[in-house]
């Protein structure tokens, strides 16, 4: 998450210090902090992370379907994609779930058998979500056409994923909207992406992300992981 725009780079004047960056405290469908059980990663490190939410929620299609039939199952649940104009009124955020297909499968390719793009939020005290998982994404900019505009940028901008170039977007889950003392009133998009096989992320804003994950669904959703 972050306010600088795609291609933007950081600078600062010869002999001054490089100012503190500060984490943008929009929520991001917080996935909780990190005690808890260990989950498998398909990277290098493992998430020890607390029990999460089905990443479409309760009454959801079940991801025993083709990626292919995960467009219309989630437009039959949750309405169409279209998001062409910005919201008149109020603050609004969007968050990606990224889902990639194994790169070997036998046709057709299970949405079960997908992997979800997570994060790990970089340690800020400021910062109400400082350490926990979440889902890339965050606050709506000006210079975004629309909300599924802003998934795909803030996306680019915190894992190097191009969702521009090689996402396909497969639909949308309810929004959301934070309820606690003292979070911000703020509704919140999340946005469904597919990738290709050999898609790679990396931290790519190190203020905002510590880490990037690969999570099985099979894991995410599995009872042990629920609570």
């Amino acid at each position: 998450m972050g306010s600088r725009r795609r291609g933007e780079l950081g600078g600062t004047h010869p002999g001054l210090p490089a100012p503190r960056p500060t984490p943008d405290p929009t929520p991001q469908v917080d996935l909780g902090p990190r005690p808890g059980r260990r989950l498998t990663v398909s990277t290098e490190e493992t998430w020890r992370g607390g029990a999460a939410e089905r990443p479409w929620g309760a009454g959801a299609p079940s991801l025993d379907l083709p990626l292919s039939g995960v467009p219309a199952a989630l437009e039959a649940r949750f309405g169409p994609l279209g998001q062409g104009s910005r919201p008149a009124t109020g603050k609004h955020a969007s968050v990606a779930l990224v889902l990639r297909p194994p790169s070997v499968h036998n046709e057709p390719a299970l949405a079960s058998a997908a992997e979800l793009l997570v994060i790990r939020r970089a340690v800020h005290e400021r910062d109400p979500w400082s350490g926990h998982m979440a889902l890339p994404g965050g606050r709506m900019q000006h210079e975004d056409e629309d909300l599924l505009a802003t998934a795909v940028r803030e996306t680019m901008e915190e894992t190097a994923v191009d969702l521009d170039a090689g996402g396909r977007p497969l639909g949308r889950v309810d929004v959301m909207r934070p309820a606690g003392r003292g979070l911000p009133a703020i509704t919140i998009w999340p946005f469904v992406f597919q990738v290709e096989p050999a898609t790679t992320a990396a931290v790519n804003a190190p203020h905002e992300v510590e880490r990037v994950y690969w999570l099985p669904l099979t894991e995410l959703v599995a009872e042990s992981n629920q609570s």
